[in-house]
């Protein structure tokens, strides 16, 4: 997909309910202050500062791992407020922030066991292990020329690696070293995981389908080509017996492996696989201790495409004491077939449950999401088949889950409202939840300490950029700071509260968020120009309760145009994220007609007010947002007069021969269906564009490539247009870093809208 390029994120608090015609009713979230706030410092956001270093709001810290023993967080963050970072340590105690230490820094470089008691790591030809503190030091072998990382067996006795193109096994206990793979140098291996101490599953990756897509350079002493090899991945998945060396096939094709995991038993294989354009998904067990055979705990079926990042299998922790040779032999036949009575009846609606479960079954419980329902939610089932349930539902999102031990499962969801993310604990027995959070707000990131007492997280609402916040698992009674790295600068600002809306679409059902942003000296009895912002990536959730982390620029980009005297919407429209999976899915085979639907009834919302001026309406957006801008201008012109469109799709075939994994699940085969193509690319209308348009790309972008801008602005001068204007950055890619290239676009984007939204004449000096 489209990497995002220009996202901003609103939002805000009051609740009134509007009559729109074409639309049931509207939920406003806080009126605008911006009158109260416009002689406080505004100052200060000027063009030139929003993209300058150091960042006006500061660098947002991140949470990335907590220490394996100690009551540490570490994340990454920059004092200093510029875009590099580099990671920190804060102690949950008495919340000390400092750079992390030598020893911290080789923990986070080591392959953590799974009991949180030793470390294995690669210096140069050796491969070292130690005590988590740095105890015990030793080398467990010497045989160099490594690649990828250890990967641990799950008793923490054995670890295995890659080197010189084969798997290796090294047994820690006795040093024995084992070469367990026969390939040539050349192959493309992945360790993936074990199950149990004997058995290492992987995958071959063979690219040689791939075509090569070129995105050359300009800015160097000569020109280089940028070749770059694209397309669709064949992936074999295999299991290798360390033992025998036996090594069996698992699965092979053009497949996407999700997630995959071995069950604390040692007994069975769990693999999440799709099919190429994510029609399919199965997820899957093989006992290996009967011969491999294949049962099937889930599969779904979509005409859309399976949502997810995958990953999110997760074994609920071993029972204190169990048989680990036990279990049934699973519900299978001997041909690996699923039986009558396992998962596939508990799908159709028996759903057993824990107390009910044979003991022998009893230790490897899986948990995993799935949009079966509509929306996003949890599931578990037994590793044999057994025991399918479904353990969250309604009309919203999980975004985030862990267990935390047999009975209980920690879970982030948008229950609330999908600008609201809060935390809960549910209770598997009864399938109670508690809210555990209160304060309104937009959590991300989480992280769970190796105890599973601590949660850390990213917290924002409006106007207020994301900081780190904790919560004690064990006694949860509130959230704990534990960054503070706002700039006192930032404050100055005083940024004008945006609103945050919920509105039913035209067609009566479609429950959709906006974020509106008035001037800054806002009179209801005047009309203002309107800017649209259409938010990248098409997949992704932009309008929430809280300040844009990721798109932060666009954000005070807005701001500063309301200052200006504009009105700014943005409407998360169908494909966004956090809305369910039709909403998400609508837009398959026809990119652009269902969004371009949803910003129009967002914008006739506000229109019903009558302080905008529906004749000077720019819009603008970057990468998918830029293919919104060029798909608005040209299929309704007579809403949309002016836009930029920065890093935008332009020819979606383009997009599918370099990124086939996003292209391909949403509108199909070129080749094979060039109608979902031809409607979807802006290029196809480009003939008929009657609206002035600001093109402008990076030259070296290697995800939609500068081809795009070519073919688009080829096909306007053929086609006699005179009103559009092209800026090309040499030496930026997809996503800009410098800031002086940031600036000169928002610079041009700006003067833009003032040409040709504004009566009077375009400022100077900014």
């Amino acid at each position: 997909m489209p990497k995002l390029a220009s996202i901003t994120s609103l939002a805000i608090f009051l609740i009134a309910i509007m009559p729109h015609e074409g639309t049931s009713q509207s939920t406003r979230t806080g009126e605008n202050t911006a009158a109260m706030s416009a002689s406080r410092g505004i100052d200060t956001l000027q063009l030139r500062t929003i993209f300058a270093e150091p960042f006006l709001p500061g660098t947002r810290p991140t949470p990335a791992a907590f220490h394996p023993t100690n009551d540490i967080l570490f994340f990454s963050w920059n004092d200093s407020s510029y875009a590099q970072t580099s990671e920190y340590a804060v102690s949950l105690g008495n919340r000390e922030i400092r750079p992390r230490n030598d020893e911290e820094a080789l923990v986070r470089q080591s392959a953590i066991s799974p009991d949180n008691r030793l470390r294995v790591w690669r210096d140069d030809k050796d491969l070292k292990l130690a005590a988590i503190d740095g105890a015990n030091e030793r080398v467990l072998t010497s045989l160099g020329d490594y690649r990828g990382n250890p990967v641990w067996s799950e008793n923490s006795h054995q670890v295995a690696i890659i080197s010189a193109g084969n798997i290796v096994s090294v047994n820690l206990a006795t040093g024995e070293t084992r070469k367990i793979t026969d390939y040539s140098d050349g192959e493309e291996l992945n360790i993936r995981t074990w199950v149990g101490d004997s058995t290492v599953v992987y995958t071959l990756a063979d690219r040689s389908e791939h075509r090569t897509i070129y995105f050359p350079t300009y800015t160097d002493h000569f020109v280089t080509p940028g070749a770059s090899q694209r397309g669709v991945i064949h992936l074999t998945l295999r299991a290798v017996n360390i033992h025998s060396r036996e090594n069996r096939s698992l699965a092979a094709g053009r497949i996407s492996l999700r997630a995959i995991t071995g069950s604390p038993s040692g007994r069975y294989l769990i693999t999440d696989i799709a099919d190429e354009f994510l029609k399919n998904r199965e997820i899957a067990s093989y006992d290996l201790w009967n011969d491999f055979s294949y049962t099937v705990l889930h599969s779904e079926s979509t005409d859309g495409w399976i949502h997810g990042n995958g990953n999110n299998l997760r074994f609920a922790p071993a029972p204190a004491t169990s048989d680990r040779r036990g279990g049934a032999a699973g519900q299978t036949g001997r041909n690996g077939t699923s039986q009558p009575g396992s998962a596939g009846a508990a799908q159709a609606g028996t759903s057993a449950s824990l107390e009910t479960a044979t003991a022998s079954t009893t230790t490897d419980l899986l948990l995993f999401a799935s949009e079966t329902d509509g929306f996003n939610h949890l599931y578990r089932v037994y590793a044999n088949g057994s025991g399918y349930q479904q353990l969250t539902r309604g009309e919203w999102e999980v975004a985030w889950n862990r267990w935390i031990d047999r009975n209980r499962i920690v879970y982030a969801s948008t229950e609330v409202d999908p600008g609201e993310r809060h935390l809960y604990m549910l209770d598997v027995r009864s399938g109670n939840a508690t809210k555990l959070t209160s304060d309104t707000g937009y959590r991300d990131d989480f992280v769970l300490s190796a105890d599973k007492r601590y949660v850390a997280y990213r917290k924002t609402y409006f106007n207020q950029p994301d900081d780190i916040f904790m919560m004690d698992l064990n006694r949860p009674r509130g959230e704990v700071q534990l960054t503070n790295s706002v700039p006192e600068r930032f404050a100055g600002l005083g940024l004008a509260m945006p609103e945050y809306i919920r509105f039913t679409g035209r067609d009566g059902e479609t429950q959709l968020s906006m974020e509106l942003i008035k001037p800054y000296d806002f009179d209801p009895s005047k009309q203002y120009p309107v800017v649209v912002f259409m938010h990248g990536a098409g997949s992704l959730q932009n309008v929430y309760k809280g300040w844009s982390a990721s798109y932060w620029r666009e954000y005070l980009f807005h701001h500063f145009l309301a200052r200006e005297g504009y009105v700014v919407i943005e409407v998360d429209f169908r494909h966004s994220l956090g809305y369910g999976r039709k909403f998400r899915e609508d837009v398959t085979n026809w990119m652009g007609h269902y969004e371009l639907q949803d910003v129009i009834d967002g914008m006739d919302l506000v229109a019903r007010d009558g302080y905008i001026d529906v004749n000077r309406v720019g819009v603008y957006g970057g990468s998918y947002g830029g293919f919104m801008t060029l798909y608005a201008l040209s299929h309704a012109p007579d809403r949309f007069h002016v836009g930029a469109a920065l890093r935008k799709v332009t020819n979606w075939e383009n997009y599918y021969w370099a990124n086939p994994w996003y292209t391909g699940p949403r509108l199909g085969h070129p080749e094979r269906d060039s109608l979902h193509y031809a409607r979807s690319s802006p290029l196809t209308f480009a003939d008929s564009l009657s609206r002035p348009v600001l093109l402008l790309h990076g030259l070296i972008d290697d995800n939609v490539g500068f081809q795009d801008a070519m073919q688009y602005v080829d096909r306007l001068i053929k086609s006699g247009n005179e009103e559009f204007d092209l800026m090309v950055f040499p030496s930026e890619r997809h996503s800009f870093t410098q800031p002086a290239m940031w600036y000169d676009q928002y610079r041009r984007i700006f003067h833009y809208f003032e040409e040709h939204l504004k009566e009077t004449e375009t400022p100077q000096g900014d």
